[in-house]
C-alpha cells in the first residue's frame, strides 16, 4: 500500500512527482535511453553465459518497452530464463515456454521466495 508520505515531492514547487514513464498517451524515453548502449552491451556479453530476465509487474499497456524485448531476448539467447511476475497476466509465448516461468502472484511474495532459494 502506497502512503502519501511515500510519494516524493518536487523540491521547488512541493507538488507530488509523477513516474517518468507515461504522460497521457506519450512515453517519456529520455532518462532510460541514456543507458541503452550499456544495457545492450550487458545483454550481448551475457551470450557467453547465463542470463535471467526478471520481469516484475509488466502488463500490456506498453509491452514494447519491456515485455516484448524480454521475450525476444529469451528466444535468441541460448541460456536465458525469463521469470515473468504479474498478478493479471503472467503468460508466456509457447515459443519460449521451455525457458520461461510465469508467476501470477504478488511480486513481493515471489521476490521474497526467490531470494530465500538463492540466499
Amino acid at each position: 500500500m502506497v502512503r502519501q508520505v511515500d510519494i516524493p515531492r518536487c523540491p521547488y514547487c512541493g507538488e507530488y512527482l509523477e513516474r517518468n514513464l507515461r504522460w497521457d498517451d506519450r512515453f517519456v524515453e529520455s532518462p532510460w535511453m541514456e543507458k541503452q548502449l550499456a544495457y545492450v552491451a550487458f545483454v550481448n556479453r551475457s551470450f557467453s553465459g547465463k542470463l535471467v530476465l526478471l520481469e516484475l509487474g509488466v502488463g500490456l499497456d506498453t509491452p514494447s518497452i519491456i515485455r516484448w524485448p524480454f521475450e525476444w531476448i529469451a528466444s535468441q539467447h541460448p541460456n536465458a530464463t525469463l521469470l515473468r511476475v504479474n498478478q493479471g497476466d503472467a503468460t508466456v509465448p509457447k515459443e519460449i515456454k521451455g525457458k520461461s516461468v510465469g508467476f501470477q502472484e504478488d511480486a513481493a511474495r515471489v521476490v521474497r521466495d526467490l531470494l530465500q532459494l538463492v540466499l
